[in-house]
């Protein structure tokens, strides 16, 4: 699998925020072989530095097995196979179907319509495999956090809006697909909580990256 989001102007931005020394704890949901996005973020934290993790999740086995490989001994990373959410985050079909036709600016029509079906059915599939679920909530319960510092949102195209709740607070997040059904509405959301500044995004790039922050009124 090739990566998409390689040296162009994101990725610049998630190197940028991950070397920040206020961000310790980074959530990537959608790591796919780990040549892209992580590798961004990994050059963000290797300069030393023990005081930062970066979570991995890939939910497709073979992608993961990949990223096993390729994030190896970068620092702070923990790579995790399974699903970001549980099945019942799975939004239907007719519910996707309703959002392709009330906002025809969206790029999934560069696909066609039985080919995001299809998508849909193959994540449908997925999550009737004892593959393991829910592994953000896991993440949070098990360490403790209410929050992360980075989240970057570019998994399943169907569970971004899920995943976006169970991290609301987050100081920042980045969403990847802002044009196509994974984070449109995550877009809208973001941008209409005055809790959150846009920080930056690029709707020509791809589908389209947006990076929002907590705003320090707000931050904890």
């Amino acid at each position: 699998m090739q990566p998409e989001i390689l040296n162009d102007s994101f990725s610049k931005k998630l190197c940028s925020l991950a070397s920040r020394s206020d961000v310790h704890t980074i959530l990537e949901i959608g790591s796919g072989a780990g040549n892209g996005s992580t590798m961004a973020l990994s050059a963000g934290i290797q300069s030393g530095r023990t005081d930062q993790t970066l979570w991995c999740l890939e939910a497709d086995p073979e992608r993961f097995a990949e990223l096993e490989k390729n994030v190896g001994g970068l620092p702070g990373a923990r790579p995790l196979w399974g699903s970001s959410v549980t099945r019942s985050s799975l939004p239907s079909w007719d519910k996707v179907e309703a959002w392709w036709t009330l906002n025809p600016g969206h790029l999934l029509k560069n696909y066609g319509l039985e080919a995001v079906r299809e998508w849909h059915r193959c994540d449908e599939e997925g999550f009737r495999t004892k593959r393991p679920e829910g592994l953000v909530s896991d993440i949070m319960e098990r360490e403790r956090l209410a929050y992360f510092d980075l989240v970057l949102i570019d998994g399943s195209e169907f569970t971004g809006e899920e995943e976006l709740r169970i991290v609301y607070g987050s100081r920042w997040i980045a969403l990847d697909d802002v044009r196509t059904f994974k984070n449109w509405n995550n877009r809208e959301i973001l941008l209409a909580d005055p809790a959150y500044r846009l920080w930056t995004e690029e709707l020509r790039l791809r589908h389209g990256y947006s990076i929002f922050r907590l705003r320090t009124a707000w931050l904890r």
